[in-house]
């Protein structure tokens, strides 16, 4: 006697290496942008370093602290 499909345990997918190679280039970096953002803002907001950045830095550092935010 067959148990329903039901009554079955679900198998879960093997995970590929296309899997992982997803997740380290296209998931971790886009989840680390909110720490690295954080880290940067801190960072100059620490040591003083601001006022010496050029404008490329101060770009930098308006567009990290608004993901920061």
């Amino acid at each position: 006697m067959s148990l329903p499909i039901s009554e079955h345990p679900r198998r879960l997918p093997a995970r590929t290496l296309s899997f992982y190679l997803v997740l380290v280039f296209c998931v971790l970096p886009v989840w680390s942008i909110p720490i690295f953002s954080w880290s940067f803002v801190l960072y100059e907001l620490r040591g003083g370093g601001i006022w010496g950045l050029s404008w490329h830095g101060k770009a930098l550092f308006t567009y990290a602290l608004a993901e920061a935010r």
